[in-house]
């Protein structure tokens, strides 16, 4: 029963991970883009890295998804947290 549990857990965690790092790329699009100039981070970017937890997100970018995210923005909002 222990390991069920924990398994469970670390699938919704997971999840949350994939969920909060759609969250922040939409949220922080024009502060993340390298592409012209430095854009500070507006209200809703601030309020989703302070909520988000940035170790797990970190963790999951792969260095082509960071090249696909400069190149092509997401076109819509990912579900909400």
């Amino acid at each position: 029963m222990k390991v069920s549990m924990l398994t469970t857990h670390q699938a919704w965690a997971e999840k949350e991970c994939y969920t909060g790092k759609e969250l922040l790329k939409f949220r922080c699009k024009k502060t993340i883009a390298v592409i012209g100039d430095y854009v500070p981070p507006d209200s809703p970017c601030i309020r989703t890295v302070q909520q988000s937890d940035m170790a797990c997100i970190c963790g999951i970018i792969t260095p082509r998804e960071e090249i696909r995210h400069i190149i092509e923005p997401p076109l819509s909002p990912p579900p909400s947290m």
